[in-house]
């Protein structure tokens, strides 16, 4: 797939939205990342990445970039005012994001009024990801404010909290649980590569759903997952046992089709998708 570093259109595209594409900046300090908006709130975040390691935390994947994309410009689309927070569904709303690496997409559902945010990933991850959150605070709580959705607070714990979630490790799950028993939305980007780490992935979900958590009024969180595909075996079989998986667990996937997704970021190679818990609570 094209880089998604490279992308940007100018409003003049026909696209029926009053958000912009996103716009990535690679600078010295981080990757700035701008979300733009034609009524001029605009939301720019930057995101602190490592070059100097191979780990799959280390970097922004373009499956990150696109989720989050999805979220700005479908889920939150608006009438170009930005004025009021309820226009978004994240208003008040608590999420969690599994494997959330360098914390973007966590970081935008905060800066679109979610209530809290968890934001997790495997130990040595953990310290990465609250430098990011600390870094981008003051331009997310202003853009909390422009919504009349604001923490009131100057710490970024008041609205997230990251913390070690290892796939599977029931002690990690079982601690999770009992601090937080709702959540509106799971969010996941990219977390699909390794077999051994898609059973793990699909059993913290299975977890997830059938030991309590679900949002405030009791019902199944609202799952968005966005995969890239590669061309390798691990990765095709990976991908299939997702599939499977999830289907043996009474998950339904359902593809969000190209035509809700902003032409920028129509891909064949990166789809997203909502994950639907059919079991009951």
């Amino acid at each position: 797939m094209e880089d998604m570093a490279r992308l940007g259109v100018s409003p003049g595209l026909g696209w029926s939205s009053a958000h912009l594409p996103l716009k990535i900046q690679i600078q010295i300090h981080g990757r700035e990342i701008a979300f733009e908006h034609l009524s001029g709130k605009d939301l720019r975040l930057t995101i602190l990445e490592r070059y100097t390691n191979c780990r799959t935390d280390a970097v922004v994947w373009d499956a990150g970039l696109v989720l989050a994309n999805y979220l700005w410009y479908n889920i939150c689309e608006c009438d170009g005012t930005l004025g009021d927070s309820e226009k978004t569904p994240f208003a008040g709303a608590r999420v969690l994001e599994l494997g959330s690496g360098t914390g973007l997409v966590g970081i935008l559902a905060g800066a679109l009024g979610a209530k809290k945010v968890v934001l997790t990933d495997l130990p040595h991850a953990v310290p990465m990801l609250r430098k990011n959150v600390e870094k981008n605070w003051e331009e997310v709580e202003k853009y909390r404010r422009s919504m009349n959705c604001s923490s009131g607070s100057s710490d970024f714990s008041s609205v997230f909290h990251a913390v070690d979630l290892t796939w599977g490790d029931a002690d990690d799950l079982k601690k999770l649980t009992l601090e937080n028993c709702n959540f509106e939305y799971i969010l996941m980007a990219d977390c699909v590569f390794d077999p051994e780490v898609t059973v793990s992935l699909v059993k913290t979900l299975q977890d997830l759903v059938q030991n309590g958590v679900s949002t405030s009024k009791g019902g199944c969180p609202t799952i968005l997952c966005a995969n890239e595909k590669r061309e390798c075996d691990k990765n095709a079989r990976s991908e299939k046992l997702f599939r499977e998986l999830l289907a043996s667990h009474r998950f339904a996937l359902e593809r969000v089709e190209n035509d809700e997704m902003h032409p920028e970021f129509q891909s064949d190679d990166i789809e997203v998708h909502r994950i639907l818990y059919q079991g009951g609570l």
